[in-house]
């Protein structure tokens, strides 16, 4: 028999694939992000009932849940599960709750925000309609190793299970983005980051984003095209889903998460080149947090065209996102 949660979302009862697993983790997360705006006087318990049947699902006997699925996010997994999207039809704002030292849960994770939330595919970003198909998992990890805060304050590293690519003679002729290598340094900080911080070494830049012509503008969030503002190429290199109150023409700080295969229709292949296996980065736009400078929250995510970051002026950078 399935097992259903206070708020009707159904999981297999047998432990299966993972490819699968992953399917069905995001198409619970899908439909129960949307159940709980009816449940936000007792948003610690639900979700801790849900992320509880998760990891007896997911999970062998004996895991404890909030190391598996911290805010609902599946560690494991977690170059896929950052890539969640807020859905374009419904209202999205943080969550505010009153645990422990800290009132809000992380940006970069599901369970932060109040709102319907989804893993819609890439088609999303190319089309005019929103893609009920699931997204595909990454094909390549490019973060090296994962650290976060816990709620006792200790920095532990995630298990993270990675995404290996697998190139054809083709592919590797080309020049391709590399995963920056963890330092132990990186661990080294003047202060300590809020429970819930991610610590990782990656390459960030800046790109500019303008609104995409036609786009509702009466929602929380839309689709932006992104632009690099320094090159002599002026078509668009990748698209992201942002808040709408975004300005147009607004740069932005953009940071790389993990490797997509690539789809047509989100970047001006005539500016940067046709696409090909691996072509797309996922990348996540961040801003300062208002609580703190040296941390980063997220604002969106969408994918970038490979040829483009390497002609940015990209640096290597310890992000702690909060």
């Amino acid at each position: 028999m399935p097992t259903t949660v206070n708020t009707g979302v159904f999981l297999p009862s047998s432990r299966i694939t993972p490819a699968f697993n992953i399917d069905t983790y995001a198409s619970a997360i899908r439909r129960y992000s949307r159940r709980l705006l009816t449940y936000e006087s007792d948003i610690v318990a639900a979700i801790t009932a849900f992320i509880n049947v998760l990891t007896i699902r997911c999970e062998p006997p004996g895991t404890d849940a909030r190391a598996a699925f911290p805010y609902g996010m599946w560690v494991k997994y977690l170059d896929y599960t950052l890539l969640w999207q807020p859905r374009l039809d419904t209202s999205q704002s943080r969550r505010l709750v009153c645990e422990s030292e800290h009132s809000r849960w992380p940006s970069w994770a599901w369970a932060g925000w109040k709102g319907g939330v989804d893993y819609t595919d890439e088609t999303t970003l190319v089309g005019s309609t929103w893609s009920y198909s699931t997204h595909g998992s990454p094909v390549e990890s490019l973060v090296a190793t994962w650290h976060v805060v816990k709620e006792d304050r200790e920095l532990v590293r995630l298990d993270v299970e990675r995404f290996l690519p697998s190139w054809n003679a083709e592919d590797m002729g080309r020049e391709r983005y590399s995963r920056c290598r963890s330092h132990q340094s990186d661990l080294e900080m003047a202060f300590l980051p809020p429970p819930g911080t991610l610590v990782f070494r990656t390459q960030r830049t800046h790109f500019q984003v303008v609104k995409m012509d036609g786009r509702p503008q009466d929602k929380t969030f839309t689709i932006f095209d992104v632009f690099a503002p320094q090159s002599e190429s002026k078509g668009h290199v990748g698209r992201i889903i942002l808040p709408v109150e975004t300005s147009s023409l607004a740069v932005l700080e953009f940071i790389v998460i993990s490797r997509s295969g690539g789809s047509r229709g989100l970047h001006d292949e005539l500016s940067w080149g046709d696409v090909y296996y691996g072509c797309m980065l996922h990348v996540m736009a961040v801003r300062q947090s208002f609580s703190d400078i040296r941390l980063r929250e997220r604002l969106g995510v969408g994918l970038v065209i490979e040829s483009a970051w390497l002609k940015s002026a990209a640096e290597e950078a310890v992000i702690l996102l909060a």
